[in-house]
């Protein structure tokens, strides 16, 4: 009877508990007897999480993307496995528990858990890389040394370098905009980088003078440039003085430095010379680490060789070099002259000016076996120096030949038109050695709003100088022209 009666309780105990473990069982994390109620409108997500942790006991987490999303709701003793249901579902939310740390993490149905957010910067002073003026500034600079430089790579190396895993940037060339997507924690960073990026770019007015000179000339003065060009930085502007190069450089040693007496004037004894040749005297803007570029130039007719049908009959052997007979020379028209790049980047600390220099010349000469073809001849260099705002660069050392041609007649026969020709005779005298000299003047223009303000700070005494020196020069000019005239006459 006994047995009987424990096997009863035991049937009416599981018989009475069974619901509780089979709930408790399917929901472990959820207590059946909690309701929640709450009346909210445009109440964000976090608080109303908050809100629903405090009546049920449970802690929650939302993700970035979706914690601050406007909410409105009304519950009344809802339980808490219905109120989550209706509530995640209504707004498009999932939500994923973790058992271990006993934590409900709410994100958006579908999507990553990290929102982006995309915002459009418009450049104001830089240039995108993908940009039409971009592009053709990139291709000169190519065309012309074989490197081009693009403007706004080092911004977005930098952009790129704070953006998350989910972040990316677009150029928009037609409006000069960079799109960047990202999470909203990363634009305070790139907020930064492009406000210290994107900034007026200072310019810098290059004052330059080529001229070519007879070398004897030069040499008058004391300068040997030696066998390659030289550059020399003149301290001061103006027609103040310079510590005189007695010797720049001896006969195959070019670039050794002694120094000398203090001496400026005899610079303009090359201006002032008759057969001192202006090739140009150009004024040139350009921004701050971009390249200005002069050219005087001459288009002209040049033998290149063609290899393609190269045998050893028509091949010449003079003095141990080969030359490719006429026959297999392609004529082609090449630019000749004076190619001038200059590429000015400011220290605005020390108010100094760094200048990469590259100047090349370009001229034909006969061709060693056949007369009838010219050959160009290349000289170049590349020099960087650093000078102070407003001071002056002398290059020199590319030589050239040029041929001088004689004029002799009968005294008033050979100046009688048209039969004054029988009377003159003009005769091919042998080579003369000329040297290029080229002076660059930089000069920092940090304000080209306020240019007037700018010159009433000038002295008197300043004004003075700066007009002198203006009337110097065109008196030399002057000088020149008339010294011409009378040679020729």
């Amino acid at each position: 009877m006994k047995n009987y009666f424990r096997v009863f309780v035991f049937i009416l105990s599981f018989c009475l508990f069974s619901p509780r473990l089979n709930a408790e069982s399917e929901l472990p994390y959820f207590n059946p007897e909690a309701t929640i109620s709450m009346d909210f409108k445009d109440a964000s997500l976090k608080d109303i999480l908050k809100i629903f942790s405090m009546q049920s006991g449970m802690n929650f987490i939302a993700s970035e993307a979706v914690q601050d999303r406007k909410l409105t709701l009304y519950m009344d003793k809802v339980p808490v496995k219905d109120a989550m249901d209706k509530l995640f579902k209504a707004n498009n939310l999932s939500y994923e528990f973790d058992e271990t740390a006993n934590i409900f993490s709410v994100k958006d149905w579908g999507k990553p858990e990290l929102e982006t957010v995309t915002k459009v910067y418009y450049l104001k002073y830089r240039s995108v890389p993908s940009a039409r003026m971009q592009k053709e500034k990139s291709a000169m600079l190519t065309d012309a040394s074989g490197s081009g430089a693009v403007d706004g790579t080092g911004m977005i190396d930098s952009i790129k370098q704070v953006l998350s895993k989910e972040g990316q940037i677009t150029e928009d060339n037609s409006t000069n905009s960079l799109i960047i997507t990202d999470i909203p924690s990363r634009f305070t960073d790139i907020d930064r980088i492009i406000a210290s990026l994107d900034i007026p770019q200072l310019q810098v007015m290059l004052d330059v003078e080529i001229l070519d000179v007879k070398k004897d000339v030069v040499d008058k003065l004391g300068f040997d440039f030696g066998e390659s060009p030289f550059t020399l930085a003149i301290h001061g502007s103006g027609r103040r003085a310079i510590q005189y190069f007695g010797s720049i450089a001896q006969k195959g040693a070019a670039g050794a430095v002694t120094f000398g007496s203090t001496y400026f004037e005899a610079l303009d004894f090359l201006r002032t010379q008759s057969d001192t040749k202006y090739l140009a005297r150009p004024r040139l803007l350009t921004l701050d680490n971009e390249t200005a570029e002069i050219t005087i130039t001459k288009d002209e007719i040049v033998g290149t060789e063609d290899t393609t049908n190269l045998t050893t009959s028509n091949v010449v052997v003079v003095t141990d070099r080969k030359y490719i007979r006429s026959t297999d020379l392609a004529l082609t028209k090449e630019g000749t002259g004076i190619f001038l790049r200059v590429t000015p980047r400011i220290n605005s600390d020390t108010n100094e000016i760094t200048l990469v220099i590259n100047p090349k010349s370009s001229i034909t000469s006969t061709n060693a076996v056949w007369t009838s073809q010219s050959d160009a001849e290349v000289r170049s260099t590349k020099s960087i120096v650093k000078v102070r705002d407003g001071e002056t660069v002398m290059l020199g050392g590319l030589l050239h030949k040029d041929k001088a041609v004689v004029e002799k007649k009968l005294p008033i026969l050979g100046d009688i038109p048209f039969i004054g020709i029988l009377f003159r005779h003009k005769n091919q005298t042998k080579d003369i050695d000329r040297e290029l000299i080229v002076f660059i003047t930089p000069r920092i223009i940090r304000d080209l709003n306020t240019p007037a303000a700018a010159l009433q700070n000038i002295t008197l005494s300043e004004k003075d100088k700066s007009t002198n020196s203006v009337f110097d020069r065109l008196i030399a000019v002057s000088s020149s022209l008339d010294s011409l005239e009378k040679t020729k006459e």
